[in-house]
């Protein structure tokens, strides 16, 4: 179940995704919508999962349980216009330019390059990635 919609986005963000992904009008494009807001949901899931102590387990519960919906859809809507504004994040292949040379990124780098910094705000400061400390 996705915890946002693309009116949703466009309440909150004042972005049409229709418009913005180029699919406006086109037949398929609730499915390529949905897909987007999927992958947005899978990123901060995936990353929940990264630095929570029990793992997908753990980040399942989170969104099952209702108890976090609204951080959780504060942090995917802050994954959507990250993304959005940054349609590169997901295809740079592992570079990035970096004082006008090529820099290529460890896998770490790359996994925080593809999360939005106002998104893991959002989950660091409900307590939802586990830090290592008590």
């Amino acid at each position: 179940m996705l915890l946002v919609t693309k009116e949703d986005v466009y309440n909150y963000l004042n972005i049409n995704l229709a418009e913005d992904l180029g699919v406006e009008g086109q037949a398929n494009s609730t499915t390529v919508i949905t897909e987007f807001l999927k992958e947005a949901q899978e990123d901060v899931a995936n990353y929940i999962s990264s630095h929570a102590f029990g793992g997908m387990t753990q980040t399942k519960r989170y969104f099952k349980s209702g108890r976090f919906d609204r951080i959780l859809k504060r942090a995917i809507l802050e994954q959507v216009r990250y993304v959005n504004a940054n349609p590169d994040v997901r295809t740079n292949a592992g570079l990035m330019l970096q004082n006008g040379a090529i820099h290529r990124l460890t896998v770490d780098e790359r996994v925080e390059a593809s999360i939005s910094p106002k998104a893991v705000e959002i989950l660091s400061n409900a307590g939802l990635l586990y830090g290592g400390r008590a």
